[in-house]
């Protein structure tokens, strides 16, 4: 089924509504206030009626009653007024932390390819600048939107009552210009999501050159990064610039309906007025009420194109929830180490898998991993030896074969539980912007005092203790900056595997662990590793040293099959696959 405009429109803003139905209240209560002030309006026109022909009357009692009555009218609107600009604005922040809260929430229950397939600074796009477009758009558009119509239908049926001639010519104009704009500003539909498609580019790139500013300079390739920001912006500008063209078209039924309508109320009521077809306090109320009208509905056609730009916002903030959830079920894994001593921690069983159903990126692997040995996997690059520690983590499901963690098919385990029996040290190390001891206690918020003994022999096993307690200030309670920038890559190494050694999992996966360490740390390091014979870890490295010492040795193909497995000795011994990749 192919959707339409309005389908598609009406799909989105209802996507939307699920989002913010917790504020109905408030949002009814905006438009109850939205009616009462509308109503008020036309009440304070009508009452100046009485007020102007008692004046030309002459009777001076009765028009100071009028009067009284109408600044009651008048304070009553003011105060209505505030309360539901104020209610609006309380709507609009609330729905702004729900909408930024529902997206960081479903964002967190996304599995690895939603974040493969979906650029950061695109990510941070939407949560920063859609949001807040939204945001703005319930707090001002919305009502807006809400209150002309309401406003008009008001002013329409009391000005029918009054003249209807008069009323007819008026209204069919303001009608004509706002259909005209409606029918227009669709077309817009497109050029607004291209407009938020480049700004989540500019934000990409701009967040990617930030990140790696020392790669930039020490490649020379400023110029090159330069030229590129200037085509983004270029194609943003272009983008903005046809937008505002299109744009520039639907703001003249704005223009029309802000003088026109008010001018041919004076012009004709005038006439209808000298041919005693409307009396001058009639003339006048008609008046109060084109100025009331006259400029919120030469705002409506630009809301309406304002509704088109928020509609792409919407769309691109639905898109986040329109990714499948990372799977929630199964069961918690439960490990008993005195029961399950014959069974291999990680097991592969005939595993395919290919990411978005293309080519297969591994083919028929068949491993497994015993308690307390250490596996190596080795081969080219982009023969999956990473692919492997994301399926066996469960950050991707494989299409064939069956993947066993300590006998228990992962695709019935809990991910979540399966995770507390894995820890990971890959090459993105991540720090939190915390101490010391809250990095290595893997952000269980435990200061250095409540675990002395814990935190000090994970960071002695990946011998950064002595940098911490002699270098840093306040030892383990130093604070670390963002990204880790007051360390060196080697220090967020070995930070990143005290992390590892502190959390004591059933299976330590090492993802080239030890690529920023110099021959003598990595030495140290692997000992470490080594000789911890209660420890179970895969890893995976494109160093022959690191892997040297492992019980066994798995060699990828270039097209994701095993070639050859066995320890250093045997691999070396037979000559094959491992001694072409790594042994000259």
């Amino acid at each position: 089924m192919k959707w339409g405009r309005k389908e598609i429109l009406y799909k989105q803003i209802k996507l939307l509504f699920n989002h913010i139905k917790k504020y109905s209240v408030f949002i009814c209560i905006c438009l109850i206030l939205t009616i009462m002030v509308s109503v008020i309006q036309v009440w304070t026109a009508d009452k100046l009626i009485p007020i102007i022909e008692n004046a030309l009357d002459g009777n001076k009692s009765k028009m100071i009653e009028s009067m009284i009555y109408y600044l009651k009218l008048i304070l009553g609107l003011i105060i209505l007024t505030y309360l539901r600009n104020l209610i609006a604005y309380k709507l609009s922040s609330k729905c702004e932390k729900k909408l930024y809260s529902d997206a960081i929430q479903s964002l967190s229950k996304k599995g690895v390819a939603y974040f493969d397939n979906n650029d950061s600074g695109n990510i941070i796009s939407i949560l920063n600048n859609d949001t807040k477009k939204i945001k703005e758009f319930i707090g001002t558009d919305l009502i807006q939107i809400i209150y002309v119509p309401v406003l008009f239908l008001i002013i329409l049926f009391y000005m029918l009552n009054v003249n209807k001639t008069l009323t007819i010519i008026v209204f069919a104009l303001i009608t004509l210009t706002n259909i005209f704009s409606f029918v227009k500003s669709s077309d817009l539909d497109d050029i607004a999501l291209q407009v938020k498609t480049a700004e989540g580019d500019l934000n990409s790139f701009e967040k990617e050159i930030l990140n790696d500013e020392y790669s930039i300079r020490i490649t020379n390739a400023s110029k090159f990064f330069n030229c590129k920001h200037k085509n983004l912006v270029g194609k943003l500008n272009e983008k903005e610039i046809l937008f505002a063209k299109m744009s520039a078209i639907d703001y003249i039924p704005s223009l029309i309906n802000e003088y026109v309508p008010l001018i041919i109320v004076i012009i004709f009521g005038s006439l209808f007025v000298a041919k005693g077809k409307l009396s001058i306090g009639q003339f006048t109320a008609y008046i109060q009420l084109m100025t009331y009208l006259c400029l919120p509905m030469s705002k409506y056609a630009e809301m309406i194109v304002d509704l088109r730009s928020t509609t792409a916002s919407v769309i691109r903030y639905n898109n986040i929830f329109s990714f499948k959830d990372e799977r929630a079920d199964g069961y918690p894994l439960y490990i008993n180490g005195n029961n399950q001593k014959d069974i291999p921690i990680v097991k592969f069983e005939h595993v395919t898998f290919s990411y978005n159903n293309k080519k297969n990126l591994l083919s028929d692997i068949n491993f497994s991993v015993n308690k307390c040995e250490k596996i190596g996997i080795v081969g080219p690059t982009g023969c999956g030896k990473s692919t492997i520690l994301k399926l066996i983590m469960g950050f991707y499901t494989n299409q064939s074969g069956k993947i066993l963690f300590s006998g228990n098919d992962l695709s019935n385990i809990n991910l979540e539980s399966l995770r507390e029996h894995i820890s990971l040290v890959n090459q993105n190390k991540y720090i939190f912007p915390d101490t010391v001891a809250y990095n290595i206690s893997s952000g269980r918020h435990r200061d250095y005092q409540e675990d002395e003994k814990g935190i000090l022999k994970a960071a002695n096993d990946a011998m950064i203790s002595d940098y911490v307690l002699k270098k840093m200030n306040k030892g383990f309670n130093s604070i670390l900056y963002q990204s880790g920038s007051n360390l060196s890559e080697g220090q967020k190494t070995r930070l990143a595997l005290a992390r590892a050694f502190y959390k004591n999992a059933a299976l330590l996966i090492l993802d080239e662990p030890t690529a920023a360490l110099d021959e003598e740390s990595e030495k140290q390091i692997m000992d470490t590793i080594f000789n911890n014979v209660n420890l179970t870890a895969i890893i995976v490295s494109h160093r022959v040293s690191t892997v040297k010492k492992c019980n066994r040795i798995i060699v990828l193909s270039s097209n994701g099959t095993i070639e050859e497995v066995g320890n250093y000795e045997q691999l070396v011994y037979d000559k094959g696959a491992f001694c072409k990749y790594y042994i000259s």
